[in-house]
């Protein structure tokens, strides 16, 4: 026998499609940026942009690798990302941190009119 989904369940994969809905350009621009990372990682060469401080003045700015050291972290090279850009192993949590808590204050101004 299908077990039906309760009607919690439901109200929250509504509120995760909700959220979603909210900030469809920041997620497609996102996923655009990840799909172009993986098939640089498995060697289909895509389009990246280039770093604009290094083609104005020559000198790498504190972004510059961080496309390379993420695409070495899509292979499991984490030598090799750390070579190219050290600041990815900082980067990434911080960028999780505030997605997961731009999500909970999302669900807590949801529940809050509910």
């Amino acid at each position: 026998m299908i077990k039906l989904p309760t009607r919690k369940t439901l109200n929250q994969i509504a509120m995760v499609l909700k959220y979603l809905r909210k900030n469809s350009v920041l997620y497609l621009a996102l996923f655009a940026y990840l799909v172009l990372l993986t098939l640089n990682a498995f060697g289909v060469h895509a389009w990246l942009p280039s770093c604009p401080v290094y083609a104005m003045t020559g000198h790498e700015c504190f972004g510059c690798g961080l496309n390379r050291a993420a695409i070495a972290l899509i292979s499991f090279n984490f030598r090799e990302a750390l070579l190219y850009n050290p600041l990815i192993f900082l980067y990434l949590p911080v960028i999780l941190w505030f997605i997961i808590g731009d999500y909970r204050r999302f669900i807590h101004r949801q529940l809050k009119h509910t």
